[in-house]
């Protein structure tokens, strides 16, 4: 599905006008490093992303990877369509998506959705954001099977490249 899809997109890419352009990113969420007054840091998270931004609107595939999240490694698959707004220079981005996936803790039977809604200043084509990321997920249910899922809110930063 997700190849299919990156065809479509690129298949449009080559109809795209100039302020159109393909993006490459990684993203990590600082604040799972620390330990915080309660709980242990839970460590290392890494995740990439690739998007189409057209002028108001924007595609994307996000994956993305926590080893030790609570002693059970974590990997979630999701797509996502959103609203950009862009300067008159082209240099700043502020956008908002909504998304759809699938996380991987002991199987692929938890699914999650949500929103993300970040800022984006680019440098020709390098670019550096910053990302709040509010999801419901079911991945809860692998510590307790009466648990129907929890919220999660997460800052993160994102480091990316343009690829047109």
């Amino acid at each position: 599905k997700y190849i299919l899809l990156l065809i479509l997109i690129l298949g449009i890419k080559s109809y795209s006008q100039n302020f159109d352009r393909f993006t490459l990113s990684i993203y990590s969420e600082p604040q799972h490093y620390f330990e915080s007054i309660n709980k242990k840091a839970d460590g290392f998270n890494i995740g990439g992303s690739i998007e189409y931004q057209m002028k108001y609107f924007f595609v994307g595939f996000q994956t993305y990877y926590f080893p030790e999240l609570h002693n059970i490694s974590y990997l979630d698959f999701d797509g996502s369509i959103g609203l950009n707004y862009r300067n008159k220079f082209n240099d700043l981005r502020i956008f908002i998506d909504a998304h759809i996936g699938a996380i991987n803790r002991k199987g692929w039977a938890h699914a999650k959705i949500g929103t993300r809604i970040g800022v984006e200043k680019y440098f020709n084509s390098v670019f550096f954001g910053l990302v709040y990321n509010f999801e419901h997920a079911k991945d809860n249910k692998i510590y307790n099977p009466k648990l129907n899922g929890h919220n999660r809110n997460n800052f993160g930063f994102k480091v990316g490249f343009v690829l047109n």
